[in-house]
């Protein structure tokens, strides 16, 4: 199969002291076609490489994200901190209109400063100033910051609150006090179904828990890609029974394949399994 090679190297990143490519190597991918039925043309080894690095990228990814997990509550605590932060800024930003000359003297330092950042885009913050608004030349700036405050709200998974009855008795007398509060204390999330937002928090709350097999779970969610697109066999893990020594389907034995290298420690049965949760998901 080394007749395709060399290609041109997928990604200077290295994993564990090591470059992709030299993890995965031609002899490797001429395996892995072998394993697949997949006629090794060039352009067929490209897609094939191509894919199975989306994967493999997708499962170090998800390496990365089991190792820094973090529970449902700190996690709100630091967006929370980033809500009351940009909060602050708005509040500061508002508060220059009436303080002297301050909002002009910002103004002209971000215009002249020398050390200016200059986004991929080509966007600055000299670039988000209003100069038609000369009274107000950090509208945009504040829109953006709001923006910023209302998706740390929304990032947060909390729990719905109940909502307070808005009426003292009869519907033609308002509780005021209730309807500060729900002003105030809005939950930006909510859609005012009740029912439709507990739903939607359990859903949240449950996805933000990771497996431990939630890395094999990515690899094998991204592979099955460029299977389905490369090769003519069903991707599934067939009949796989260890006790009794019955083979692995193709698919299991290429995912085998996959791992012998880098992460030798996941068994079939693991690979049966993420296999089977994929196929649950659709």
């Amino acid at each position: 199969m080394t007749y395709c090679w060399p290609m041109p190297s997928i990604c200077r990143i290295t994993y564990d002291g090591q470059f992709y490519d030299q993890i995965f190597t031609p002899d490797f991918f001429g395996e892995l076609a072998k394993l697949m039925e997949v006629s090794p043309t060039r352009e067929n080894l490209v897609t094939l490489r191509q894919g199975h690095f989306q994967a493999f990228s997708a499962f170090t990814t998800g390496q990365f994200e089991q190792t820094n997990f973090q529970n449902l509550k700190d996690e709100n605590t630091r967006l929370d901190r980033v809500a009351k932060d940009a909060d602050k800024l708005l509040e500061s930003l508002d508060a220059l209109y009436e303080f002297g000359r301050s909002q002009t003297k910002l103004k002209s330092e971000i215009v002249i400063n020398p050390t200016s950042y200059t986004g991929p885009n080509g966007r600055s913050l000299v670039s988000l100033l209003d100069n038609d608004r000369p009274d107000n030349p950090f509208f945009t700036i504040k829109q953006l910051v709001s923006d910023l405050w209302v998706s740390a709200q929304r990032a947060k998974i909390m729990k719905p609150k109940p909502r307070p009855n808005l009426y003292v008795g009869s519907e033609s007398d308002s509780n005021l006090d209730a309807i500060s509060g729900l002003v105030l204390d809005k939950d930006w999330t909510s859609i005012g179904d009740e029912a439709a937002d507990h739903t939607r928090w359990k859903k949240l709350k449950e996805a933000h828990k990771l497996s431990s097999d939630h890395a094999l779970v990515q690899f094998v969610k991204n592979f099955k890609t460029v299977w389905v697109a490369l090769s003519p066999h069903a991707f599934t893990q067939g009949h796989y029974y260890d006790k009794i020594g019955h083979e692995p389907s193709r698919t299991v034995a290429t995912m085998k394949l996959c791992f012998a290298t880098y992460a030798p420690e996941i068994s079939p049965q693991a690979i049966v399994t993420a296999i089977r949760k994929v196929q649950a998901s659709g």
